[in-house]
């Protein structure tokens, strides 16, 4: 067992300038992922490094980092998967929501479909047009299926179980729902 000895003063100014490079290398960090997630290759080792940091701190300093509330981590998700669909699929949707609830997250996308994609389901005979679409879609978002996961283990701190989607080719909304090992922990909101 570790036991802390109490700060001198000589040891304040250093202890005082490390915790501030790492809140600073974090920082960064996120600012990496967030900005570039879908399309550097260095994102994968700014999550890696990011998480590094924050278990050594918490082994070595005793500040807290600010656990996020349910409606921050919903917003977080409903702005990653915006970004995935803009800069994966093309477009982003119309309206995005996230329900974080227990060990599920759901995401409600409207309006994700495309111009020729909206056409195509016109176009072709209902069947066909609409089972073509459906398989497109799935076999893009299985594809990207290790990016969203890494996303949502970034935002709520848990491992993705399993990842399911729909979408309707009537209405044009998107489904996906991830499962999680466990339920994120997150900050209550004081009641005023």
């Amino acid at each position: 067992m570790r036991v802390r000895t109490p700060l001198t003063k000589e040891c304040k100014g250093q202890w005082t300038k490390s915790k501030v490079v790492i809140e600073i290398t974090i920082h960064i960090c996120d600012i990496i992922v967030r900005n570039c997630w879908w399309t550097r290759n260095d994102v994968p080792f700014a999550i890696a490094l990011r998480a590094l940091l924050k278990h050594k701190a918490s082994e070595h300093f005793p500040f807290e980092f600010p656990m996020k509330t349910q409606g921050e981590i919903e917003a977080s998700i409903c702005e990653g998967m915006r970004r995935f669909e803009q800069e994966y699929m093309g477009r982003g949707p119309k309206e995005i929501h996230a329900h974080l609830m227990r060990d599920l997250v759901v995401v409600r996308l409207q309006g994700v479909l495309t111009a020729a994609e909206q056409q195509l389901v016109k176009v072709l005979p209902l069947e066909k047009g609409r089972n073509l679409l459906k398989e497109v879609r799935t076999h893009l978002i299985e594809t990207a299926r290790p990016l969203m996961e890494a996303m949502i283990k970034d935002i709520t701190g848990v491992e993705v179980l399993s990842l399911h989607h729909d979408i309707s080719t009537i209405t044009g909304e998107e489904i996906v729902l991830f499962t999680l090992v466990s339920s994120p922990d997150f900050r209550e909101v004081k009641q005023k």
